[in-house]
């Protein structure tokens, strides 16, 4: 499934609805392309599975770091299954067991202290109530210490489950890319825009 908005100045973003009986999260994947008839931009997501009976999670800025194939590969999914993130009490847990046995949204946070992550986390947890009533789980993973994590949960009362990744395993393992030429580059800005109306 694909969507595709121009990014030349739409006011909206046409709101995604789905049911899936699959027990685990999507992910998204953000690309901009040039339309050579029509040359405007356009911005897709599109959700992909990660291997058969498994779908994984993300909530990307926009700038993943590498072109989408469509698919996860295997060594994605060993990775993911193999990287842990800690609860805000410090306990380990292997990433992939938060949407093991339940439907989850899994957000990625560029930082704890991000504000524009700040601004997300409170989208998402406004929506909490609708989350909660579909049966799906609210997490938001950032690369950080447990203490930064308990700092963000306290300072934003997140609703939803917060979790440090201080290795950056999770992030390594989707190919996540960070810096300031990931962050502020015309690519991310155009994913900004227009997912400004979710």
């Amino acid at each position: 499934m694909a969507i595709s908005q121009s990014a030349a100045f739409s006011p909206k973003i046409p709101q995604l609805s789905f049911t899936s009986s699959l027990q685990t999260p999507l992910f998204l994947a953000a690309s901009t392309t040039t339309s050579h008839r029509h040359r405007h931009l356009h911005t897709s997501i599109k959700l992909f599975p990660k291997r058969q009976g498994h779908i994984a999670c993300s909530a990307i800025s926009g700038s993943s770091g590498t072109k989408s194939s469509g698919l996860v590969s295997e060594n994605t999914a060993n990775l993911l299954d193999t990287a842990k993130v800690f609860d805000l009490d410090g306990n380990g847990i292997p990433i992939s067991d938060l949407w093991k046995d339940r439907k989850a949204v899994v957000a990625f946070a560029r930082h704890f202290g991000c504000v524009f992550c700040r601004k997300r986390a409170d989208y998402l947890a406004a929506k909490k109530d609708i989350m909660d009533a579909s049966g799906v789980a609210l997490v938001l993973i950032g690369p950080g210490s447990v203490d930064q994590a308990k700092t963000f949960f306290e300072l934003t009362n997140f609703k939803g489950e917060v979790y440090a990744d201080p290795d950056h395993s999770s992030y390594e393992a989707l190919k996540f890319v960070s810096g300031v030429f990931s962050t502020f580059t015309p690519k991310a800005a155009r994913w900004n825009y227009s997912c400004r109306s979710w």
